[in-house]
């Protein structure tokens, strides 16, 4: 007899998007609110280690996700091309995030900056650059002129009006706030920048169920976030017992991508290798 539960109804399962997004949202939900509980609850003197040992563990869930596209999925291509320089970005990235937790909890030196760790976030930049313009065209973003009029308005007026609110509180009276000043400021001109083509794709009218949750896009959104946070509590000396909140947004950046990466080797790899 015709088995009717056969490859048919393997694939149709294989293919059942809204099962995987009703289970993989409240997975991500919920180990985005643990992890916030975990920091949030815990002492203060607690905090910076919980945070050293969340945020690279999230950084390296992320990178192996990205990994695993990378062995399954051919590298040649735009697609193989972009998921492959992701792929080096988000190691990079996770470096940073060891060399930072490293020297907070051995060498007992918290939030230094510079640092060799902005050395690998900043080089990190250049491969997430290249993923986000080559899925830009290739998802084919919202050509709106009014969408992209309004995201690079909003950009723009919000990196001078947080340049200069930060310019005004910071401290310049040592090379270290100087420093420090020019350097937070500067990942938030490479946030904007990324954050510009994200936007205009997670407003992409075409919609379809397979790409219905652009999710890493979403997590370079967050990712901005959690800088503006960062860059106003590490320069604005009030602030800087605050700074463990910007945290919180990077480690939810790091949830959202593993959770984008999972969704991409789900429904967008066949077994290739």
């Amino acid at each position: 007899m015709y088995d009717h539960h056969g490859p048919e109804s393997k694939k149709q399962s294989y293919f059942d998007t809204r099962s995987v997004r009703n289970s993989l949202i409240p997975v991500l939900i919920a180990s985005v609110l643990l992890a916030y509980l975990l920091i949030i609850l815990s002492p203060v003197d607690k905090k910076a280690l919980l945070i050293d040992i969340i945020k690279p563990t999230s950084a390296a869930i992320a990178t192996a996700f990205s990994l695993v596209v990378v062995y399954r999925q051919n590298t040649d291509g735009i697609i193989g091309k972009a998921f492959t320089l992701l792929a080096a970005g988000m190691t990079l990235f996770l470096i940073g995030e060891l060399i930072s937790s490293y020297n907070d909890i051995a060498l007992g030196i918290e939030n230094s900056l510079p640092s060799i760790a902005y050395v690998f976030w900043t080089i990190a930049y250049g491969p997430i650059f290249y993923f986000v313009f080559k899925m830009y065209y290739f998802l084919g973003a919202s050509h709106s002129k009014t969408h992209q009029i309004i995201i690079c308005t909003v950009g723009a007026v919000f990196l001078t009006y947080f340049i200069s609110l930060t310019s005004q509180n910071a401290e310049f009276s040592t090379q270290r706030g100087i420093t420090s000043f020019f350097i937070t400021i500067a990942y938030l001109v490479l946030d904007v920048v990324l954050i510009v083509p994200s936007a205009l794709i997670l407003l992409n009218p075409v919609k379809g169920s397979l790409t219905s949750i652009p999710w890493i896009f979403l997590a370079v959104l967050i990712l901005g976030i959690g800088d503006s946070i960062f860059a106003y509590t590490f320069n604005v000396r009030a602030m800087e017992d605050l700074n463990w909140i910007s945290k919180l947004f990077f480690i939810t950046s790091y949830v959202i991508a593993s959770g984008g990466l999972y969704w991409h080797n789900k429904f967008f790899i066949c077994n290739q290798k």
